[in-house]
């Protein structure tokens, strides 16, 4: 079954934010994205925000729907365990200054600029929307204009959701000669 819907979460440290984007895939091929959901919260322990990504794919609309992709750049592997132990099944990315993107099973380290230029050709395509109706919308909006502001959490979040491995058509294959339209 295709996967039709994506959430990204990309973990806070303490003190930080923890960022949560739901996107949908409008179509089979992965051509267009509708961003559904934007969250952002602050000072949830690790253990109640599996809780809560928990009943939110157990949602009718996500349920066995949607594909679980964790930033654990920041939060490392045992946080990044807590969802797999409570079988979320999570894809996670960690970013890194490289040039080249490798995956082991459902663990992928991919480069910034790789996802900075995926969003930027999904945004200048209209391939990727965001709901007029989220608070959050015209926030990431001005992220995306500016992804180097200092409060980047649900743009990365954006990203690496739309940008993973299974939110687009773009697969982690050695070959740095691909164009980044043609990954996204």
């Amino acid at each position: 079954m295709l996967t039709k819907f994506f959430i990204g979460l990309d973990l806070g440290q303490a003190n930080d934010y923890t960022a949560v984007a739901v996107i949908e895939r409008l179509k089979p091929e992965g051509d267009a994205y509708h961003v559904r959901h934007l969250e952002r919260v602050r000072g949830m322990p690790y253990p109640a925000i599996v809780d809560k990504i928990l009943k939110m794919m157990e949602s009718p609309l996500l349920k066995r729907n949607a594909a679980l992709v964790i930033d654990q750049t920041g939060c490392g592997r045992p946080v990044f365990d807590m969802f797999t132990d409570a079988k979320l099944d999570p894809i996670g990315v960690s970013i890194h200054g490289g040039d080249a993107a490798t995956h082991d099973g459902r663990a992928w380290r991919v480069p910034k600029r790789d996802l900075v230029g995926c969003l930027q050709v999904l945004l200048q395509s209209s391939r990727l929307k965001v709901a007029s109706k989220l608070e959050l919308g015209p926030m990431l909006q001005r992220m995306t204009a500016e992804p180097g502001g200092s409060q980047k959490e649900t743009w990365l979040v954006a990203s690496r959701c739309c940008c993973s491995p299974v939110g687009s058509r773009w697969r982690a294959s050695s070959n740095s000669d691909r164009s980044c339209s043609k990954r996204c």
